[in-house]
């Protein structure tokens, strides 16, 4: 019947159902823990809050009825979805006298008029250090 119907030979048919179920059949190396519905809730879940570590994640993720992937399955995981988990920069804070030195030089300019902010010239500031820390 198929094979009236796409006007080719019976054995061509056979030949591409045998290739596609071979291709089905053959998974080479460890079978996946996790299904494709724990995958998605892993990323659901580092998605939600980013901040979520692979055993927060883990804990969210289990139930009774599937096996617990591992903290390294879950990081695994999010790696192949493009998500690379990364430490946040070690930021230091404005110490109080700054604070206090920002906020009267803000007070001290507050007159200030268009004239006067043309005149000065705003940059990033960076800082580099060539040796030492």
């Amino acid at each position: 019947m198929l094979a009236a119907q796409f006007q080719c030979s019976p054995s061509g048919i056979r030949k591409l159902i045998k290739r596609c179920l071979d291709q089905l059949a053959k998974h080479p190396g460890r079978p996946r823990k996790t299904t494709h519905v724990m995958d998605r809730n892993i990323i659901r879940a580092s998605r939600e809050d980013p901040r979520r570590t692979s055993t927060d994640i883990q804990v969210v993720v289990t139930s009774p009825n599937e096996p617990v992937p591992s903290r390294r399955t879950i990081r695994r995981r999010l790696q192949a979805q493009g998500l690379h988990g990364r430490r946040p920069v070690k930021k230091p804070f404005i110490s109080e006298k700054n604070r206090r030195s920002r906020v009267e030089w803000a007070k001290a300019h507050l007159s200030w008029g268009r004239q006067e902010w043309a005149k000065h010239v705003w940059s990033d500031e960076s800082k580099f250090n060539l040796f030492g820390s």
